[in-house]
């Protein structure tokens, strides 16, 4: 008898803890599921599934066409028992550039998250004031204006060095 593995499961739905992966461009490249999650040491354990993600995009005009993804399945002890490969998603041109706007809605988290460490909620908080329409049009593909907001802010906070990591998680070309 063949077995047929599902490709569709809603693995959060069965109570399984998830860890993203997102690459440097933002897109979502590894999802792991696990059974069990530690909060006080932010530790996962006992991998059931794990999804490895590469994503194509339209050499002109940056939008993403395809996904392909590889499917492992793991046992009790984290073995691995069972692959699925050749699964892929196609993309219009709209559900494309939704995915590119969720991709760059990722860097801008994961700036915020940086500055927030950095320099504390107050000021982080200050300085995504500051510069709410450019992270507005940075989402939607307006790259270069809140590079330069960064650049030539003059908040004593905001140092060479958060400026320079700032820069190299947001600046992206597809």
């Amino acid at each position: 008898m063949r077995q047929v593995i599902d490709t569709n499961i809603n693995y959060n739905i069965l109570g399984y803890h998830k860890e993203e992966t997102f690459d440097s461009k933002g897109d979502l490249i590894i999802l792991k599921y696990y059974h069990s999650y530690d909060e006080q040491t932010d530790t996962f354990s006992n991998l059931s599934v794990e999804e490895i993600r590469t994503y194509t995009r339209d050499i002109t005009t940056g939008l993403l066409t395809k996904r392909e993804t590889i499917i492992n399945w793991y046992d009790d002890n984290e073995v691995l028992t069972e692959t699925k490969t050749n699964i892929t998603k196609y993309y219009t041109a709209q559900k494309g550039y939704a995915n590119n706007k969720r991709a760059r809605q990722n860097l801008i988290d994961k700036a915020s998250m940086y500055l927030l460490s950095q320099v504390g909620k107050t000021d982080a908080t200050s300085f995504l004031r500051i510069a709410k329409n450019e992270i507005s049009g940075y989402v939607a593909g307006d790259i270069q204006p809140l590079l330069d907001v960064i650049s030539n802010s003059t908040e004593i906070y905001m140092t060479a060095t958060i400026k320079a990591t700032l820069d190299v998680i947001l600046n992206i070309s597809y």
